[in-house]
């Protein structure tokens, strides 16, 4: 099969797309899934980099197969696994734990996957939506799990276009029912945020979020660009911070997420993904022949929403 295959540390350089790459036998509670989809995140950057033992995790046994995202068919069942028959079509983020990713990931044709970390693709729902929902708004639902969903009427978002950002923006306004929503957005992404449903964005390249938002006070925030004593200043008594990069904060109100692939996070999401009420935002899909420029447009913090590589039709 195909795979991107990487054998070592450091830049784009030390991938190899390989024609004729083998799995290994599928694990106790595993399934194997033909890929259809799969997306480029941050944390692929973080783990190429090698940068996970800082978080943790341990050093990558090479040869590694990179992808967290997926969206594809189960084409075979493992011993113990139950959930998935030949042929459902699943989604979700097949890492358990981020910072110690399983050595073959879902940047290639087809995957062995633990089936608790991947749901049943909701009916209508397109492949490259489905393969890059599952760490963007999966982080969300595990975010605002770990807040009390009542004390959710004002939430604020920073890096509100990124992936992360526009999933939690829109889990705000039609999961939890928000009544203020606030992201942080540059200059030419504001409208678009403000279009999945924030109600006001601080365009960050011209204003300080913490001027433009004086005087209120979050229940909840999602900081997915590490603005930690900002966002603090912004928070409520009894509020709750959640966040997902930079220097870890001490505050008994904050959490400092790495988010697990897990089934009822997608089952959760599966209803609000079926009927179009939320929807990841796609900067471009991509050929998976094409994984470079991929991986560079994500790379490049220029875009708008996920970058998407297309492994099978």
């Amino acid at each position: 099969m195909r795979a991107l295959v990487r054998s070592q540390t450091g830049g784009l350089e030390t991938y190899d797309l390989k024609a004729d790459f083998e799995l290994p036998a599928l694990d106790e509670g595993q399934v194997q899934v033909k890929v259809f989809t799969t997306s480029v995140n941050p944390i692929d950057s973080v783990r190429r980099k090698m940068m996970l033992t800082m978080i943790g995790g341990p050093p990558d046994a090479f040869p590694v197969v990179d992808g967290y995202d997926i969206c594809g068919e189960v084409v075979a069942v493992g011993p113990g696994a139950e959930k998935f028959p030949v042929g459902q079509k699943v989604f979700g983020n097949i890492q358990r734990q981020p910072n110690k990713p399983q050595q073959f990931g879902a940047w290639a044709e087809y995957a062995n996957v633990y089936e608790d970390t991947i749901a049943a693709m909701p009916e209508g729902l397109d492949h490259a939506s489905a393969g890059c929902a599952g760490v963007t708004f999966g982080t969300s639902i595990e975010a605002v799990e770990t807040a009390d969903p009542a004390s959710t009427r004002s939430v604020l978002v920073t890096g509100g276009a990124g992936g992360v950002g526009s999933a939690m923006v829109q889990v705000a306004k039609h999961i939890l029912k928000s009544e203020f929503i606030a992201a942080t957005a540059s200059t030419s992404k504001v409208e678009e945020v403000l279009r999945i449903g924030a109600n006001k964005v601080v365009d960050y390249k011209t204003t300080d979020f913490i001027n433009a938002l004086e005087g209120n006070k979050f229940d909840f925030i999602l900081d997915s660009v590490g603005e930690g004593d900002k966002c603090l200043a912004l928070l409520a008594e009894d509020g709750k911070y959640v966040q997902l990069t930079g220097a870890a904060v001490t505050d008994p109100r904050a959490t400092f997420l790495f988010h697990g692939g897990k089934t009822h996070y997608y089952e959760k999401l599966s209803p609000y993904l079926a009927s179009g009420k939320i929807k990841p935002i796609i900067h471009e899909v991509v050929p998976f022949s094409e994984y470079k420029r991929a991986i560079e447009l994500a790379e490049s913090g220029g875009t708008m929403g996920k970058i998407v590589m297309e492994v099978a039709p």
